[in-house]
């Protein structure tokens, strides 16, 4: 499909993570445009040089409304939907890996405007309320909206596709009002809102949302379940089935230490450390540990960060001698 390209968002503490969704997308799809959302104004050289990556910063957002109102948890990604710089994209959240071609799956369904997740069965009230909107003050506020007619189609909304323009942006502002006066109504960010505006939008006949099985949601599945179907062997992704999905890693986060069920991730951020830094070996896993150390404990973030960038090739010893000196190291009590 002409003018289709990926946007992955991210703030300055899951870059880590979005290093390696950029190095899965450049894998499996090729020369495919990809944009990055950023929540912040840290540097992206590294991705930008080596994978051709735009970086879309607050700055950059043309509306004023967006700009001011739509940035933080949840709502960044929602930019998307008015200043895309595709006609047609694919929303990645930054803790996900892309296994195998996903523009398979979204192109055969036609023109669609949304592309969702396809959920596995069909959520009770009481699901809907936990995650996605509270049902009682739903009905009361939108008594237009038939929300069990969807009750099996809402989904887990960190990976999705879209055409730019498919909501009005006052729509939007009429729902983030709605927030503002009750914080309560919408659950987990955007998850609710977004649902809401999606089905909505289908049952009134504004939108064509097609849907499909794109989103491994990882601890759903055992370790042997994943390894069987998304394993890394001889230092290669391997596809057994010609099945592209997206892995999705929602808790918890795929930093090394939680072992074999983050490999797929582990290996795309060592991919992205020798791509776009020039980093291998035992050097980038001091390197790739570093990062987990930082957003285990954000404290550290600083200087850990400040004594990377200052040393850059430098002795492994010296960013050792850095860290040592911080007084804000975490005691062996710290949690995450």
């Amino acid at each position: 499909m002409n003018d289709f390209g990926v946007i992955i968002g991210c703030c300055k503490r899951d870059y880590l993570f979005a290093k390696g969704t950029i190095a899965s997308v450049r894998h499996f799809l090729g020369d495919v445009p990809i944009c990055l959302l950023v929540d912040g104004t840290f540097p992206t050289d590294d991705m930008n040089k080596a994978y051709g990556v735009q970086t879309l910063y607050r700055a950059d957002v043309k509306d004023d409304f967006l700009r001011s109102r739509s940035f933080g948890w949840g709502l960044t990604k929602m930019v998307c939907f008015w200043e895309s710089p595709f006609e047609r994209f694919l929303w990645l959240d930054a803790d996900t890996v892309v296994w195998g071609d996903i523009r398979k799956k979204l192109f055969q369904q036609g023109n669609w405007d949304i592309y969702t997740d396809k959920s596995d069965g069909s959520f009770s009230r009481e699901d809907v309320t936990e995650w996605f909107f509270d049902v009682d003050k739903l009905e009361q506020r939108y008594p237009g909206f038939n929300w069990q007619r969807y009750a099996g189609s809402y989904y887990c909304t960190g990976i999705w596709a879209s055409r730019r323009g498919v909501f009005p942006l006052q729509e939007y502002k009429d729902v983030l009002n709605v927030v503002d006066e009750d914080p309560s109504l919408f659950k987990c960010a955007e998850m609710g809102l977004l649902n809401f505006m999606i089905f909505r939008a289908m049952e009134e006949g504004r939108a064509k949302v097609a849907s499909g099985a794109v989103q491994v949601i990882v601890h759903d599945f055992t370790l042997e379940e994943l390894d069987h179907r998304y394993n890394v062997s001889h230092g290669e992704p391997v596809e057994v089935s010609d099945d592209p999905v997206v892995l999705h890693y929602t808790i918890p986060k795929p930093v090394i230490s939680e072992g074999p069920v983050v490999r797929p991730m582990t290996y795309f951020r060592r991919l992205a450390m020798k791509e776009g830094n020039g980093i291998s070996g035992l050097r980038a896993e001091l390197h790739l540990r570093l990062e987990d150390l930082c957003w285990k404990f954000p404290l550290t973030l600083n200087s850990i960060h400040t004594s990377i960038r200052c040393h850059g090739a430098a002795p492994i010893r010296a960013i050792l001698s850095s860290i040592g000196s911080s007084s804000v190291l975490p005691t062996a009590s710290a949690g995450r």
